[in-house]
């Protein structure tokens, strides 16, 4: 089994060629935890080991993240073996994904020790606080917002940290 392909099928044609079709698992994060091997996230959920002739470009989260993968086929929503921060992580990083700008726009989620999740965009020279993952769509929603109607005209090297961590509040700290 190659833990990258979903699914795959082979059947002979009607001239005798042989022929397959193979469908790929597509990863939406790649988890780099803390003192173990990384693995990626796939979008349906499943964890699957990082590949050793390559790297897939997606979101990327780091920092303390506690959970030894095995390689075996695990579903993060499912088995009870995966840790809160991993199944947090795989919410948000789905959220990211199916937005288009955050997807253009989110390139790491770092987990703090107290369990706060911090995103480094792409663009700018900023932190985003997001606290901790309550209420993280609602957080991105203001965010989203303020990118879009605040840094857009004020430039996106204003900040040195953007924090969402308070309740229907945006604080920003100037380089």
């Amino acid at each position: 089994m190659i833990p990258a392909v979903k699914n795959a099928e082979v059947f002979k044609k009607i001239n005798g060629v042989l022929g397959i079709t193979i469908e790929q698992r597509t990863p939406v994060l790649k988890v780099l935890p803390e003192k173990t091997k990384g693995f990626y996230i796939d979008e349906n959920g499943e964890l699957m080991p990082l590949s050793k002739k390559g790297t897939v470009r997606v979101l990327t989260a780091t920092g303390n993240i506690k959970y030894k993968y095995k390689g075996e086929k695990i579903s993060v929503l499912k088995d009870s073996s995966v840790t809160q921060t991993v199944k947090d992580l795989y919410l948000l990083a789905k959220y990211l994904n199916n937005d288009n700008f955050f997807k253009s726009q989110a390139e790491q989620i770092y987990v703090k020790r107290n369990n706060e999740y911090e995103l480094v965009p792409l663009a700018g020279n900023h932190i985003v606080l997001l606290g901790d993952i309550f209420n993280y769509r609602k957080k991105l929603k203001y965010l989203k917002y303020f990118y879009t109607n605040t840094l857009n005209k004020e430039g996106w090297q204003k900040y040195k940290y953007i924090n969402l961590k308070f309740k229907n509040q945006i604080v920003c700290t100037k380089r």
